[in-house]
């Protein structure tokens, strides 16, 4: 899950920053040894998984020995890495990891960092099968999750794809099992939530009635205070608009027990095709989900295009935030998303494809974060002087301020082991002046506009006046904008004015540009002296019966 502080909207910005907290501009290399050993060039790392404050970030990979010394299994292992100490801690020693027989499948830490939900995939006689543990980092206390009713033992299904709530509590995940909940004989895929303070389960892809439903139900995500759970379900049953065995995203809300449908017209009917992987805000005001309904939107879809939809729960309503591809092309396929607590940021890794039929699909770019306020994106990760850092299984912070990944380009000196690390960075924009306002001259009384352009995601404006911020009031409009509005002008206006942008990373400051006002005309000053004295009834006498000009 991830929590976002609350700014200012503004324009979306190309530049970022990166650091281990709280230090901006250089980059954070994790995966490393108590004495700086680095891993070997063919190590294998695993998407990290980062608490919402930034602090902590799970992540795996196998090579024995080089961060933990007493790390000789052989197999995959978490490592929780601590940004406050800069420490590496094997989280699964060997006492109480998964047997040789199995591996770790998946892993979350949740918004608080003090718990992993992870699922072990056992292999036996060919047949393989996964489920879901709750693991207490302060304790090392390891709880079953995909449990039977009376909680002693697994249950005989596939369990899988978990999302965990802020403080460890609930868990959400789908299952197979048939032995969950009874009864349950659908023969598919169900979406349950695990408490952890009453060992209960219950099954959230359930009608009114709490009848099982007659299509499959998958991908949970789960609000920060467990009461909302979005997922996608092929069924009919859970709406009874939904006329379509195509796939609908759905949220439940725990507490009073409302179904709501959201992939669907303003009607209430079915959209021409399937939507999926919802994923859910941590304050549960909004779901992202992707959809390949042509009808979604006005003039999107060419048969396998996807849109990526932003719907507020509350209300229903639907904004379409797909990111704008190469000219000619449109989204075809994307990695599953990730989103900021409070709905602003979209983390995601798309690719996109050209419409001609038959045309191939193409290659992944790098991964992007996307405004949900104004649609806008920008790729990341980058260094600060703007450039793509090639990086794979991206991760962002619940606070949206801090990105963990893993690459094979060496961002720290110490980094000439030529393979794949982990890395942590906060990340900042800087904002730009894109367009400079130009010097002005005005006539006393009338009106003038100052104008600057800027980028940075989440700027605030601020001009000045001889070195003093302006404020709303009088003559003066727009001081925070970035065109700033003086009516009508007087003399007292004169002077250097420059437009201060600030972003993340600190301000951005404009070129000065003057402001000269002409003061209007002295009545009977016809030779325009400035004093009203004989010439000028001379000049008056002089141009008697003239035309005027």
């Amino acid at each position: 899950m991830m929590h976002r502080r609350v700014r200012p909207a503004g324009a979306m910005v190309g530049m970022f920053l990166f650091a281990a907290s709280p230090a901006l501009g250089q980059f954070t290399r994790m995966s490393v040894g108590p004495g700086g050993e680095q891993l070997p060039a063919n190590a294998s790392l695993y998407a990290p998984s980062i608490s919402d404050d930034g602090r902590r970030v799970v992540y795996a990979f196998i090579e024995d020995g080089v961060i933990d010394p007493a790390d000789a299994n052989g197999a995959e292992d978490m490592y929780l890495y601590d940004a406050t100490t800069g420490t590496n801690t094997r989280l699964l020693t060997d006492s109480v990891r998964p047997p040789a027989s199995s591996y770790i499948s998946e892993f979350t830490l949740s918004g608080d960092g003090q718990w992993v939900v992870f699922g072990v995939q056992s292999c036996a006689q060919q047949l393989c099968k996964t489920d879901m543990f709750l693991y207490e980092i302060a304790t090392g206390v390891i709880t079953l999750v995909s449990r039977t009713p009376t909680g002693e033992a697994p249950v005989a299904g596939e369990s899988v794809s978990a999302s965990v709530s802020y403080d460890g509590r609930f868990v959400a995940f789908m299952s197979t099992s048939i032995d969950i909940v009874a009864p349950d004989v659908n023969d598919n895929w169900d979406v349950f939530v695990f408490d952890r303070q009453t060992g209960l389960v219950e099954r959230i892809s359930e009608d009114a009635m709490g009848t099982q439903v007659n299509g499959r139900a998958d991908y949970p995500s789960i609000s920060d205070d467990g009461r909302y759970v979005a997922f996608g379900s092929y069924s009919t049953s859970l709406e009874p608009t939904d006329n379509t065995f195509e796939s609908d995203v759905h949220v439940f809300d725990r507490q009073t027990g409302q179904m709501r449908r959201l992939s669907q017209r303003p009607d209430g009917s079915d959209w021409s095709g399937g939507s999926f992987l919802p994923r859910i805000s941590g304050d549960g005001s909004t779901v992202i989900f992707q959809t390949l309904a042509s009808d979604a939107f006005p003039g999107r879809g060419f048969g396998f295009s996807t849109s990526i939809v932003k719907a507020d729960r509350a209300s229903g309503s639907l904004v379409d935030i797909t990111p704008a591809g190469p000219p000619g092309s449109e989204l075809c396929t994307i990695a599953p998303l990730q989103v900021s607590d409070d709905g602003s940021l979209v983390l995601t890794t798309p690719a996109f494809c050209s419409p001609r039929p038959g045309a191939e699909r193409g290659g992944n770019a790098e991964a992007i974060l996307i405004n949900t306020l104004t649609a806008e994106t920008v790729g990341v990760p980058r260094t600060y002087g703007g450039s793509v850092v090639s990086a794979r299984y991206v991760a962002i912070s619940g606070n949206g301020e801090t990105l963990a990944f893993v690459t094979d380009v060496a961002l720290v000196a110490q980094d000439t082991s030529g393979g794949n690390d982990a890395y942590l960075g906060a990340w900042c924009d800087e904002a730009q002046i894109t367009r400079q306002p130009l010097d002005a001259v005005a006539g006393a009384g009338s009106a003038v506009n100052l104008v600057a352009e800027a980028v940075g995601f989440y700027a605030t404006y601020q001009w000045i006046r001889d070195g003093v911020p302006l404020t709303d009031g009088g003559p003066i409009s727009g001081a925070t904008t970035p065109i700033l509005t003086i009516n009508p002008a007087g003399s007292v206006n004169e002077g250097a004015y420059r437009l201060i942008v600030s972003s993340d990373c600190g301000p951005a400051v404009s070129n000065l540009a003057s402001l000269t006002v002409i003061p209007e005309p002295c009545p009977g000053d016809a030779d325009g002296s400035g004093v009203v004295e004989f010439p000028d009834i001379v000049e008056v006498l002089r141009n008697w019966n003239s035309a005027c000009p």
